[in-house]
Formats: C-alpha cells, structure tokens, sequence
C-alpha cells in the first residue's frame, strides 16, 4: 500500500507505475493521476503531444520488425484470430523484437505454430504461437499443424 501525493489516497501499488529512480521502485502519484494531468495538458496545449505521436510514428515506420508485426496483426485482426485479451504494443510488439533479436529480418518468416485456418485444428494470434522459420519451412508446412515439425 501506498499513499498518492496528489490525490492523498491510499492505494495498492498495482495502482501506481514502476519507477527506478525512486526509493520504493514505484511512482509518487497513481496512474489515475498521472493520466488526468496528461489529459490537461493535452486540453490546454495538444501542439507537443501530437508532434510527439507524429514523430514516434515516422519512427515506426522505419522500422522493419515493427512493420511486419502490424500487418501481421492487422490481418489477424480481420480473420478474427486475436483473442480480446492480447494487446499489440504489450504483448506481440515484444515477442517480434524478441524472436528477431538476433536474426537477419530479410530471411526468416514469422509463422504460427498452429496455423490460423489448418485443416484439423485452427490457432490464435497470440505470443506463444509464433516461431520463426526460414521461408523454405515454411512452404514446406503450410497451413497444415501435423505436415511439418522445425527441429
């Protein structure tokens, strides 16, 4: 339990951010807080958050994991296949800088261990169904769970 400096109330730390700098590792203020000062901010003066958002997202789109993982999730979007609890930016967008960490982009596929529309059983996008395979693996399994096992 912790006592938010603005609000004067006191609240579970899950309620607060995690912060190194501070002596507990947790933000003074709660992230209700926090997130109605940004509110404010943003209502008296929206020039530096839309600038920053403008900024981040040219960044993004430079960025070749960060591509892929989008369109990927975009199609899944469209089949269907996201469960309502996944979120992109907390739980895919890691997993891809995770599986690419050391790994040319250029010659490896992201693909889905059970496969969205396989013939006996159909998966979900989520973080512990994809791996990577070479993009002659990949052909070679298909849309098929049981045609092909990666060593």
């Amino acid at each position: 339990m912790k006592t938010c400096t603005r609000c004067q109330k006191t609240k579970h730390l899950d309620q607060f951010t995690k912060r190194a700098a501070s002596k507990c590792g947790y933000a003074a203020a709660c992230t209700e807080c926090l997130n109605r000062g940004k509110r404010i901010d943003y209502l008296i003066n929206p020039e530096p958050s839309i600038e920053r958002a403008h900024k981040n997202m040219k960044l993004r789109r430079q960025d070749q994991i960060f591509k892929r993982a989008w369109k990927q999730w975009g199609r899944a979007k469209r089949l269907g296949r996201v469960p309502s609890w996944i979120s992109f930016a907390k739980d895919m967008l890691p997993r891809y800088y995770e599986l690419f960490k050391d790994v040319d982009p250029a010659t490896i596929t992201v693909d889905h261990i059970i496969p969205f529309n396989g013939y006996y059983v159909s998966g979900l996008h989520v973080p512990n169904n994809l791996q990577l395979l070479t993009i002659s693996e990949n052909a070679k399994k298909g849309n098929d769970f049981f045609a092909y096992k990666p060593k």
